[in-house]
């Protein structure tokens, strides 16, 4: 077989030699293997040419399509180097490991040159050969492997077979298929020429921007259906409309439509046959307006999801699998989810897609007026983590205007690879004459086209306001112009919780001190399965610095697959924290990336070949960042170029899998000084490596040089410059060593990642009589952090931000106990010391200091107090100051806001009563005549129930005048409020609370 001077390079770069320079016992090793590998390996092949359409059976919806758009035919082959070439790579590696690496290596390489033969081949009787495609690689699923050994009965002529996780024996085997033309003039390599998305594409690759259609529910209402319940609804009662409006996009020049079926989900239709019709009719009209392609649009399900709601993942998961295997059935073009504030709920959308189907998944989200989710969660972030669960393109929608979607995209596109997209509202409502008018007139929106062409964004449509004028403006302003490509400029590892991200630029902490290994307590936690002790563990961390948590669970006895999940959802009630997860359970470990809120880290995956067959997949589904050990089934090397070898072997297994490299952060292991003092070198020289020539992210578990030798934390610290001198990111160590975070103060001041000193000045500052930082010594002293009574008292704010109900009802039982008999000590502590701690959580939620959940974590726990407090009066019932009652309008079924301000209003003492959604007028009167309420909360959050809400409003206060009636929802301002009658208006549970407490002193 051949070998050109570009093979021998690409050899010497799978064995961890980029630069080619060798010595003399390295050449020669090399030489000899490649001598044998000529004499007695020989490759097989074999290859089938079909007509395209005999191919679609295997190229249909595994987003293949975009190779063949203008192809004939299409090569199917398989190439293999035999149980030869196995048996080389196993006896090199007896002999030495840097044998097997040479034998890895050159039978990776020859395998790539059969295929290049196999093209050159096929170019005697083709004139258009094209790139081929294996799977494995880009959007080509491994699943293929299967369909093409099938195809070629490759098992029977060659021997191959393939295992259940879609790896080929023998190892050096590759599938895939060539596309062949008559014609060498196929146009731009057989990418579409209707539109651009990049590489991720399902459909095309020019650059040309998409032209989305606008608010669909906008154009409803202006022909007259303003006060239907739930506009899917009209797919079947009056599906003309609708094709009217699909048509009206279609001219102004809409290439794709969404489907009207935004809110048509099991939840909101549960009536499956009636929901099977909607889906089904809206899928209809809107093909039969001609659009490129149709996409089934998708809405949240207005339902509030763990941990500050009870909706969990799999009951997401499953409404929205519903949904959309009616529409795969139905043949749309892709999946768009639009308008979700939740990052959990489109994980499980998202996942729902992505594992029934390979159409493509545009994914955006909406933001407040301040740039955030409404559980605190900011757009680069959001946007990076829509990419991690898996979707094709992702944006903003809904939201604001473009004026203020604009500054977020300049922040986030340089953190993203998948397109972007915009479909932003026309403004915000106003509110005039009983009619709602966006501020953004056709031309004004049209007026940011450029600027977002500019940044990048490659998918431009409108949200709400919106219509067929405003897509037509932008498609006047896109007349000769392309969009520019965006540059990716920050390439970092990535992980986040619900409602915090973390880019690894620099370095971080892991608090390491979740592990039952030495921890007695933890142990117990975990067996008995109460994890109260765990989270203070993580909230002690927390407030030591730890960035992350690194969450440990495996004991002998425990069931981890069970109780790792568990752990994992308990921390995320209470902290926000990113988490790593860490384990060598691989069921444990999908069942937790699973249910995880966000993006995790895994921790992790090693150079051994069980390890890489079962981890990578995993972080490849998940999108998640990932440790890698540098060792393999041969144990722990002993010399850093072994360690570099290692790694080398685990980024191109990632690579396989279409992981980018950014995405591993390599240990290249820290061995304890008492045991091994040479190995210290070993592995600063090892980091050093993966620095400079892998240009990787490092992580240490920096305690681990110490075990066993008497002043750990000395031996730490110094370990920790060292290690930081060489190049380290992420340290996993415990957060509350003061010489530790001493150390790291100093090396920022240092490298100058602490611009004008002012993290040392802040640390330093504050120092003792001893000349160490205060905080961390008047941190808890007892390590097992069993010892509760040492622990410094907290404020009942600070408490209530800690999340965790137990500590908090431990000190309410201490204080009962000190007042059992004094009714009037209860009320005055309730008011005075609880009430207005809580309050000031209230504030600093105002003040954009904490987020929602922190509010809401904080009200769940003050409940559980206040009902210990309750027990304790001599009544056995908390006064109450007055009753409120609740709804969501007839016709509506969104109830976050209601719901939330039900959370937070009944901890101040007043009967609550919730009606839930979708309250018919009656009802709420019927209520009314059997109780007296002082006030009544009504919640809407579509403008087609707004006039359920007005009507509500005239019957309350024609039979009952007295009454004061507060509203929420998004569509909803205060002017408008007004007009409908309301005596106020909240713009989020927080001032709804504070309106009922002016009204009821």
């Amino acid at each position: 077989m051949r070998l050109l001077q570009e093979d021998r390079k690409k050899i010497l770069r799978y064995m961890g030699h980029p630069d080619g320079v060798l010595s003399n016992d390295l050449e020669e090793l090399l030489e000899n293997c490649l001598s044998r590998v000529r004499e007695k390996v020989q490759p097989k092949s074999a290859l089938k040419v079909f007509p395209k359409k005999e191919l679609e059976w295997i190229i249909s919806g595994k987003n293949l399509r975009k190779y063949f758009n203008k192809v004939s035919h299409g090569a199917v082959f398989v190439v293999t180097l035999g149980e030869e070439m196995e048996r080389m790579i196993e006896e090199g590696k007896t002999r030495s490991t840097l044998e097997g690496l040479a034998f890895e290596a050159i039978g990776s390489v020859y395998t790539e040159v059969a295929v290049e033969d196999l093209r050159q081949e096929l170019q005697k009787e083709w004139e258009g050969v094209f790139n081929s495609f294996s799977p494995g690689y880009g959007d080509c699923p491994l699943s293929l492997h299967k369909e093409i050994l099938e195809l070629l009965d490759s098992e029977n002529h060659l021997g191959i077979h393939i295992t259940k996780h879609h790896l080929l024996i023998p190892r050096k085997t590759i599938t895939g298929v060539i596309p062949l033309s008559n014609s060498i003039g196929m146009e731009n390599n057989g990418k579409c020429d209707d539109c651009s998305l990049g590489e991720h594409c399902t459909f095309h690759h020019n650059e040309k921007t998409i032209l989305f259609d606008g608010g669909l529910g906008t154009e409803l209402q202006r022909q007259g259906f303003k006060h239907v319940e739930n506009l899917t609804t009209l797919n079947i009662s009056h599906p003309e409309a609708v094709y009217k409006a699909h048509e009206a996009y279609v001219k102004a020049g809409s290439e794709y439509l969404s489907t009207n079926t935004f809110g048509a989900n099991p939840l909101k239709i549960q009536n499956k046959d009636r929901l099977q019709r909607i889906l089904t009719k809206g899928i209809e009209i809107a093909k039969k307006a001609k659009p490129k392609k149709v996409f089934l649009d998708i809405g949240p399900l207005g339902v509030l999801m763990k941990p500050q709601g009870d909706f969990s993942f799999e009951e997401a998961y499953r409404l929205f699998h519903e949904t959309i295997k009616i529409g795969v059935e139905e043949g749309v073009d892709g999946i768009l989810l639009e308008t979700f504030t939740d990052l959990y709920e489109i994980k499980a959308a998202i996942f729902a897609a992505k594992e029934q189907t390979d159409l493509p998944v545009f994914a955006t989200m909406s933001f407040e007026k301040n740039g955030r989710t409404f559980l605190g969660l900011e757009p680069k972030v959001a946007l990076r983590a829509l990419e991690a669960f898996g979707a094709d393109v992702v944006g903003i929608n809904c939201s604001v205007g473009p004026k203020e979607i604009i500054p977020w995209l300049g922040e986030s596109i340089p953190y993203l690879s998948k397109p972007v997209m915009v479909q932003g509202n026309a403004g915000l409502p106003i509110h005039h004459k009983g009619e709602d008018r966006f501020p953004l007139a056709p031309k004004d929106y049209a007026a940011f086209t450029e600027e977002l062409l500019d940044l990048g964004v490659q998918i431009i449509g409108g949200c709400c306001g919106t219509g067929p004028k405003t897509i037509e403006a932008v498609k006047s302003k896109l007349r000769g112009k392309v969009y520019q490509s965006p540059k990716r400029e920050r390439v970092y590892p990535f992980t986040c919780s619900y409602n915090q991200g973390l880019f690894i630029e620099e370095s971080v902490i892991v608090g390491e001190r979740i592990n039952p290994t030495g921890k007695p307590f933890i142990e117990s936690a975990l067996r008995s399965r109460n994890y109260s002790s765990i989270i203070q563990e993580g909230i002690l961390q927390k407030k030591e610095g730890a960035d992350i948590l690194d969450i440990n669970t495996g004991t002998s006895g425990v069931p981890e697959d069970v109780v790792l999940p568990e752990v994992i959802e308990a921390i995320q009630q209470v902290i926000p924290l990113p988490l790593q997860i860490d384990t060598s359970n691989v069921q444990a470990l999908e069942n937790a990336l699973r249910i995880y809120n966000g993006v995790p880290i895994i921790n992790s995956v090693n150079g051994g070949e069980e390890s890489l067959q079962n981890v990578l997949p995993l972080a490849k589904k998940y999108g998640c960042s990932i440790i890698a050990l540098t060792f393999d089934e041969q144990g722990i090397p002993k010399t850093a170029d072994r360690r570099i070898q290692i790694a080398g072997k685990i980024l191109r297994r990632a690579k396989a899998l279409d992981i980018p490299k950014e995405r591993i952060i390599f240990d290249p292991l820290a061995l304890t000084v008492a045991h091994e003092p040479e190995q210290v070198t070993e592995s600063l020289k090892a980091l050093g490596m993966i620095k400079k020539d892998l240009g990787c992210k490092t992580i240490l578990g920096l305690s681990n040089i110490s075990y066993g030798m008497p002043q750990r934390s000395k031996i730490n610290q110094c370990f920790l410059t060292l290690a930081l001198y060489e190049g380290l990111d992420v340290l996993m160590m415990d957060p509350g060593d003061p010489g530790m975070n001493e150390s790291l103060t100093l090396f920022k001041l240092l490298s100058n990642q602490d611009p004008q000193g002012k993290n040392y000045l802040r640390t330093f500052s504050n120092l003792n009589e001893e000349g160490s930082n205060s905080f961390y010594f008047n941190r808890i002293e007892d390590k097992s952090r069993e010892l509760k009574e040492k622990t410094p008292k907290k404020s009942w704010e600070s408490l209530l931000l800690d999340g965790d109900p137990r500590e908090f009802r431990r000190e309410i039982f201490q204080w009962i106990k000190k007042h059992f008999f004094n009714l009037a000590d209860y009320e005055n502590f309730i008011e005075e010391e609880l009430l207005k701690a809580f309050d000031q959580i209230g504030n600093r939620y105002d003040q954009g200091e904490v987020y929602l959940p922190q509010l809401i974590q904080g009200a769940e726990v003050l409940k559980s107090g206040l009902e210990l407090i309750n027990q304790g009066t001599s009544d056995g019932n908390a006064k109450k100051k007055g009753r409120i009652l609740l709804a969501t309008v007839e016709g509506d079924l969104h109830d976050i806001g209601k719901n939330i301000f039900r959370t937070l209003v009944d901890n101040y003492g007043y009967f609550v009563k919730d009606l839930g959604k979708d309250v018919k007028t009656k009802v709420i009167l019927e209520e009314m005549e059997r109780e007296e309420y002082l006030v009544v909360g009504l919640s809407a959050l579509m403008t087609t129930t707004l006039g359920s809400m007005e009507k509500t409003i005239r019957a309350i206060k024609n039979q009952h005048p007295e009454c004061k009636i507060i509203v929420g929802g998004a569509v909803l301002t205060e002017d408008y409020a007004r007009e409908l009658g309301a005596d106020a208006y909240a713009k989020d549970a927080r001032e709804g609370v504070h309106r009922v407490k002016t009204w009821l002193l």
